[in-house]
């Protein structure tokens, strides 16, 4: 997919610049003094960088005692670090509370003020021994490294369920907690968190990195006269939608399956959405799950985000799969029932031992989200630079299946004159813009 290199080189600038400032024999000392302090150790040694996710830690270990690291937001890839860093805190305190998912303890967090030669926000948290990642785990043998990881379609079913059985009981977890309102967990106090700010900002941050493009393989075979019209098309899917439920309902997919228990049981409160993949959970040399990390993103969402399946069980996600979407949907599918038939027998045992509430199972609505075509509504609205052409290929489809060939401009009716004139005048600036490539400066 093609990125805009304007942006993307800017921020990679930005986050050169800032190693530099982090790779001097002075900023060692002084992180190495941070971690030692919190940790109570006598240090022995401290590793250079590592780039990861959206984040850059080091490594230091010590004459007894488990390693810590220090992990800092990426300055290129995170635009908001310090209110990253408060809400992953947060989130981690609250599972640990609440929950036996496998978290790194926290020693220690601090904002800009406090961090060696003001490199930035920061945790020190304890580092948790480990094998691999999930990724590694899982993928093809033989993909090279630059390669995007695809799950090994020969990987023996009984590691797969085992894996799965694991991440059924996390998500199991999950489903426990609920939140009166959307948003953030904040702290309180060390002992205490609400849900009191808005939801973190994950496609933001990557859009404002990357500038995203996406131009899918699965379009609808329709040419282009120009950029004119594809810019306005993709305008078009991001207008139509809240008209859908009034105009044009979404009709069901096959069947809708029913949730088989009683409507005042069915949970209507926010829950915790973990927008995870793969690489986030870190497994020890048997595939055990020893410990899940890089929860900064994660937020008291609308409850039907979480009944959505895990868009990353093939480990690649469906905008970048080799064979479209469609190649996609149809290797995903044996993949998700396989899941679903192990969260199946995670939820049958746990409500047996009655540690889980019929209202906080998921297999039946993920298995009625897939089935429904709900499942591409969530990702969509999760996912926003993959948004346009998941309704292009998945929902406008559905919406309107049944009305003969609707034009653009029939389903341009559907919006008022202000809409389509507000509309117009943002395509003609995104024209503009593309001509120029000037950067806006936010921070000047």
């Amino acid at each position: 997919m093609p990125y805009d290199d304007v942006a993307w080189e800017k921020c990679d600038e930005v986050t050169n610049e800032w190693l530099k400032r982090l790779r001097t024999p002075a900023s060692y000392r002084a992180i190495a003094a941070l971690i030692a302090k919190h940790h109570g150790g006598v240090g022995q040694e401290i590793f250079p960088p590592t780039r990861g996710g959206f984040n850059i830690h080091l490594k230091m270990t010590f004459l007894s005692g488990r390693p810590a690291m220090i992990r800092f937001p990426d300055p290129g890839r995170i635009k908001f670090p310090e209110e990253k860093i408060r809400k992953e805190v947060a989130v981690i305190r609250l599972l640990q509370e609440q929950t036996s998912i496998p978290v790194p303890f926290i020693l220690h967090h601090g904002m800009t003020d406090e961090s060696p030669f003001g490199l930035g926000p920061f945790i020190i948290m304890e580092y948790i021994e480990h094998a691999c990642d999930l990724v590694d785990a899982l993928n093809t043998p033989g993909l090279a490294i630059e390669e995007r990881p695809i799950l090994d379609p020969n990987i023996a079913a009984e590691r797969l369920e085992y894996v799965y059985g694991q991440i059924a009981h996390i998500l199991l977890q999950l489903s426990k907690l609920s939140f009166p309102r959307i948003g953030a967990p904040v702290e309180v106090s060390e002992n205490s968190c609400s849900v009191g700010q808005f939801p973190p900002r994950k496609a933001p941050e990557q859009d404002l990195r990357e500038c995203l493009i996406l131009l899918s393989r699965d379009r609808p075979d329709t040419p282009y006269t120009s950029l004119h019209a594809e810019e306005r098309r993709d305008r078009i899917s991001r207008r139509l939608p809240p008209k859908i439920p009034i105009e044009a309902p979404l009709p069901p997919a096959r069947k809708r399956l029913p949730i088989q228990r009683p409507e005042a049981s069915i949970k209507s409160s926010q829950a915790l959405l973990r927008r995870s993949s793969a690489n986030e959970f870190l497994v020890d040399a048997n595939f055990k799950v020893v410990a899940v990390l890089d929860w900064e993103f994660t937020y008291a969402a609308p409850a039907e985000f979480a009944f959505s399946p895990p868009f990353w069980l093939l480990l690649e996600r469906p905008e970048y799969w080799p064979g479209g979407m469609s190649g996609w949907a149809a290797t995903y599918e044996p993949r998700l029932q396989t899941f679903l038939r192990v969260l199946e027998d995670r939820e049958k045992v746990e409500l047996e031992n009655e540690t889980l509430k019929p209202e906080d199972a998921l297999s039946g609505r993920m298995r009625q989200s897939w089935e429904s075509g709900g499942f591409w509504v969530n990702y969509a609205l999760q996912r926003s630079w993959a948004f346009d052409f998941i309704y292009w290929r998945w929902i406008d489809p559905r919406v309107f299946k049944g009305k003969g060939e609707m034009s653009l401009e029939q389903r341009l009716g559907l919006l008022t004159e202000e809409e389509r004139m507000v509309m117009d005048a943002f395509v003609q600036r995104k024209l503009e813009h593309s001509k120029t490539r000037v950067l806006d400066e936010w921070d000047e």
